[in-house]
């Protein structure tokens, strides 16, 4: 679809879809903090502690020493540790669970540490009952989609959001859309 809006936007002057990318200026690019971040307290998932923060060398000096560390900002996140900024496809605007661009080493392999290019899927708890039991602060399935087809429909109106955004092609939109039996 963004294929097709930069063509577009070459031939016809058409202008591509306003920008969804995270950034300080509307606050949804943030210092890596959990507090600044927003991530929920997910029992059994913790915010990483830490973050590779790169820091400048100083090649002038023999031994080259470290210099000032760079800034590092992450994306804010909203009540279910979802992204807030970023192009939300169907599924995770409707979603079954808490979807990560990144995951933490268990026990035995560097515990609490990053694992390279892993993100991962923390699912909610099926019932309000067991959120509750399990100190939960994400609304259970039950609670987002009480009726039967209600996840569905709400992924029928993201696809849709996203077709009339130029996000999606419409062509595509039935990949996302879940056809009768």
């Amino acid at each position: 679809a963004l294929l097709v809006a930069m063509s577009e936007w070459i031939s016809k002057g058409t202008l591509p879809p306003d920008s969804r990318y995270p950034s300080r200026a509307n606050a949804t690019l943030v210092p890596p903090s959990a507090d600044q971040v927003g991530f929920p307290h997910i029992p059994g998932f913790a915010y990483p502690s830490r973050i590779a923060q790169p820091t400048l060398i100083k090649s002038d000096e023999m031994p080259p020493s470290k210099g000032p560390a760079y800034p590092v900002f992450v994306p804010k996140t909203d009540a279910d540790g979802r992204d807030i900024a970023g192009i939300h496809l169907p599924t995770l605007e409707a979603p079954a669970g808490t979807y990560t661009g990144w995951n933490l080493c268990k026990a035995g392999f560097g515990e609490g540490e990053l694992c390279d290019n892993n993100g991962t899927m923390i699912p909610f708890a099926t019932t309000k009952e067991e959120r509750l039991k399990n100190n939960d602060p994400r609304l259970s399935m039950a609670e987002r989609y009480p009726g039967e087809g209600d996840r569905a429909a709400a992924i029928a109106k993201a696809t849709h959001q996203l077709v009339h955004d130029r996000l999606v092609l419409e062509e595509d939109a039935g990949l996302f859309i879940a056809k009768p039996n």
